[in-house]
């Protein structure tokens, strides 16, 4: 039996933590986004990052059953 199979998703929520209002996200339509698909455009956002003090990523990771897993969804915050 794998580990998540012994886990139940209430294991992981912080029960110290007082209910707080969620803030919903801005419309898609208002949000820019740029799909990066080849070298020359991953060449463009690392340029822009070069001058970031900091920044954020978020991986969506597939690797349930799996030593390499799937990366699957990159995103820049």
């Amino acid at each position: 039996m794998y580990l998540q199979e012994k886990l139940s998703v209430t294991d992981f929520i912080d029960k110290t933590v007082s209910a707080v209002e969620p803030v919903k996200p801005p419309p898609v339509e208002s949000t820019s986004f740029k799909l990066v698909q080849d070298v020359k455009y991953l060449k463009e956002f690392a340029s822009k990052l070069r001058d970031a003090n900091e920044f954020a990523v978020d991986l969506e990771h597939n690797h349930y059953r799996s030593f390499k897993g799937l990366t699957c969804l990159v995103q820049n915050l």
